[in-house]
């Protein structure tokens, strides 16, 4: 793998650069099954520079909930200081936009889940530099998922919690009511 680099000045064809393909390493799965909240944690360190926790098949245990995450510090889930900004499109073209500047958690779904069959909502989440010190811990995330009303919905947010302090751990709860189903892979990026 690589890239073709630019060939000016060079009679004796193209040259091959070098790849800044990036590594992904599985480090975890988790099943998610009734259960009141999936916490990632045991391996979030500093081994890696960025980490990707990936979902699919996520289910409420019930209708119209929204996807919360929250961040550990020094193995306590943060429960405020947190900001966030979500925006929900759907297939109707109706658009949810959702921010805080003062929250107990990250809200990621700017429209409620739905748990009837067919509704199921599928994700990324990249968390920056965790180990840092410096700066506040931001996450992007990206979800596709349906509504109650089988309306099908894409959402892009962006969050911090407000404490320049290493974390350790990523928490993912609903609003209301436990985590139906559901797989995470926690990826270490290189």
């Amino acid at each position: 793998s690589g890239k073709i680099s630019d060939n000016l000045g060079r009679s004796s064809g193209l040259v091959k650069a070098a790849s800044s393909a990036q590594t992904f390493t599985l480090l975890s799965t988790t099943v998610a099954s009734d259960d009141a909240t999936i916490d990632i944690e045991t391996t979030i360190d500093s081994t890696y520079a960025n980490y990707l926790l990936t979902f699919h098949d996520l289910v409420p245990a019930g209708d119209n909930a929204a996807i919360y995450l929250r961040l550990a510090v020094g193995g306590t889930y943060a429960t405020s200081g947190y900001k966030f900004v979500t925006r929900g499109l759907r297939d109707n073209s109706s658009v949810s936009n959702d921010v805080s500047t003062s929250a107990g958690q990250i809200m990621m779904s700017g429209f409620g889940l739905g748990s009837s069959t067919g509704e199921v909502c599928q994700g990324n989440i990249w968390l920056f530099n965790p180990s840092g010190t410096t700066y506040y811990k931001m996450i992007r995330a990206v979800l596709n998922h349906y509504d109650a009303s089988a309306t099908m919905i894409l959402t892009s947010c962006t969050g911090t919690n407000t404490t320049a302090t290493a974390v350790d751990g990523m928490q993912i709860l609903f609003n209301s009511g436990n985590v139906g189903t559901g797989t995470f892979k926690l990826y270490g990026i290189t």
